[in-house]
C-alpha cells in the first residue's frame, strides 16, 4: 500500500504506455502488418523507450529511499547527539550535587560545636532528598541508606569518617567510577595530620618528636582518649577500669594504642559540652587487644565478654582494643578543654593543653555546676581508690 502511495505514478506511467503500445498494435490492418525488418525496428524503439520508463522509475525509487535512509541517519545522529548533550548535563548536574553534598559531609570531620553538627546533618538531609535521590538507584540508595543510618554525632569523628569515606566512595561508584577508594580515601584524610595517625616517632617528621620529647620530659606521654558511647561509662560503674576502642577493617588506631606505655596519662573526652571527664594513669601490661576470627578459645570467649563492652565483635568489627588503666581524677560534669580533639586516640602535644587539664583535674578554677562533679562516676556513684599520690606527682610538674 505504502509502495502504490509513494510511486503510484510511475506505475500508471508505465501501464498506460503498455495500453498505448498494445492498442496502436490492434489498430494495425492484416494487410498492412510489417515485414520482419520492420517488426524489430519498431520492437527496438518500443523496448528502447520502456528502458527509459524502466530506468527512470527505477533510479527514482533508488534516489527517494536514499534519500529516506539519509534522513533516518541524521534523524538518528540528531537524536545522539541530543541525548549526549543530555546525558552531559544531566552528568555535570550529579556531579555538582554530589560534590557538594561531600563536601558539606565533610565538614562534620572539622572541629565543629555539637549545635553546628546538627545543623550539617539536617542540611545533609535536605540535600539528600532535594538533589541526590533524583541522580541515584534503587541499589545505591540503599546501600547509602545502611550508611548513613551508622552516622553518630555522640561518637568520636573516627567512627564516622569510615562511614563518611563509604558515603564517597558509593557516590563515586554511581559517576561510573567502579574503583574502590574508600580505605584510601580515609588514608588520604589521616594524611593530612601527622600528629593523628602516629607518624610521628618515624624519623620524617623530626619536628614533631621534638615537640613530644618536650612535652614529656618525664618521660610520660599524655594521651587524648575520646569516649565511643555510653558503654563506656557502665563499664567504669562496674569496675571494669580500660578504655576501648573499635577498629572496621582498620588498626591504625590500635597502632597508636600500641604505642601507650606503662605510667603515662590518658585524659578520657567525652563528647556533649562536658569536655574532658577522666584522667588515668596506664596500668602494667597497658592493653588488651581481642581480634576477630572465626573460632576462639575458653579464654579467648572470657576476654570477649570482659572487653568487648560495645558487642562490636558480634557486628563485624575486627578488632576491640583496650588501654588497661588506674583513675587518678574524674569528673562526670566534665572540666571542660582547651583544644578541640575528635580522635579517637592521639598523642597531646600541646603543653598548654596539659597544663589546663592538670589544674582543672585538681579542682581548681572550677564552675559550681563542675564542682558537682569532683570524683564521682554520675550523681550518685562516687570513685572510691583514686590513685590521688600519682596525680599530685603530674600537678607538680605542670603547675
Amino acid at each position: 500500500m505504502n509502495f502504490l502511495k509513494k510511486y503510484g505514478y510511475l506505475v500508471t506511467t508505465i501501464i498506460g504506455l503498455l495500453i498505448l503500445i498494445c492498442f496502436l498494435l490492434l489498430l494495425i490492418p492484416e494487410s498492412q502488418m510489417p515485414t520482419v525488418l520492420q517488426c524489430s525496428a519498431l520492437v527496438a524503439i518500443i523496448s528502447a523507450f520502456l528502458g527509459v520508463v524502466m530506468t527512470v522509475a527505477v533510479t527514482a525509487i533508488l534516489l527517494d529511499k536514499q534519500a529516506a535512509t539519509q534522513k533516518e541517519l541524521l534523524d538518528k545522529q540528531s537524536e545522539t547527539e541530543s541525548k549526549k548533550d543530555k546525558d552531559m548535563k544531566i552528568h555535570e548536574q550529579k556531579v555538582h550535587a554530589f560534590s557538594a553534598f561531600t563536601s558539606k559531609m565533610w565538614k562534620m570531620a572539622d572541629d565543629a560545636s555539637d549545635s553546628e553538627l546538627k545543623n550539617i546533618y539536617e542540611e545533609l538531609r535536605l540535600m539528600c532528598f532535594d538533589k541526590l535521590v533524583f541522580f541515584l538507584t534503587q541499589e545505591e540508595i540503599e546501600e547509602l541508606t545502611a550508611v548513613i543510618g551508622k552516622i553518630d554525632n555522640t561518637r568520636s569523628i573516627d567512627f564516622n569518617l569510615t562511614h563518611f569515606c563509604k558515603i564517597t566512595n558509593i557516590l563515586q561508584s554511581s559517576l561510573e567510577n567502579k574503583h574502590e577508594n574508600e580505605v584510601y580515601l580515609q588514608k588520604l584524610y589521616n594524611a593530612f595530620d601527622w600528629t593523628i595517625i602516629g607518624q610521628q616517632n618515624d624519623g620524617k617528621h623530626p619536628e614533631i618528636a621534638d615537640k613530644v620529647s618536650d612535652t614529656n620530659s618525664s618521660n610520660i606521654t599524655f594521651w587524648h582518649f575520646n569516649v565511643w558511647g555510653e558503654e563506656q561509662i557502665e563499664a567504669f560503674k562496674k569496675g571494669k577500669w580500660f578504655l576501648s576502642l573499635i577498629e572496621y577493617d582498620e588498626d591504625w588506631r590500635t597502632g597508636l594504642l600500641k604505642q601507650v606505655k606503662p605510667d603515662d596519662i590518658v585524659f578520657l573526652y567525652k563528647r556533649g559540652g562536658t569536655g574532658y571527664i577522666g584522667a588515668f594513669k596506664v596500668s602494667n601490661p597497658p592493653n588488651k587487644i581481642i581480634q576477630a576470627k572465626e573460632n576462639y578459645t575458653q579464654e579467648e570467649k572470657e576476654d570477649i565478654a570482659e572487653y568487648d563492652i560495645y558487642s562490636a565483635i558480634e557486628d563485624g568489627a575486627t578488632l576491640v582494643s583496650c588501654i588497661l588503666v588506674e583513675p587518678i581524677a574524674y569528673n562526670f560534669k566534665g572540666v571542660g578543654y582547651l583544644t578541640v580533639r575528635r580522635r579517637t586516640i592521639e598523642h597531646m602535644n600541646d603543653r598548654e593543653a596539659v597544663k589546663y587539664l592538670v589544674e582543672k583535674f585538681s579542682n581548681n578554677s572550677l564552675n559550681t555546676e563542675q564542682e558537682k562533679g569532683i570524683g564521682k562516676l554520675d550523681e550518685t556513684i562516687s570513685i572510691p581508690n583514686l590513685n590521688t599520690d600519682y596525680f599530685n606527682r603530674i600537678l607538680t610538674k605542670y603547675k
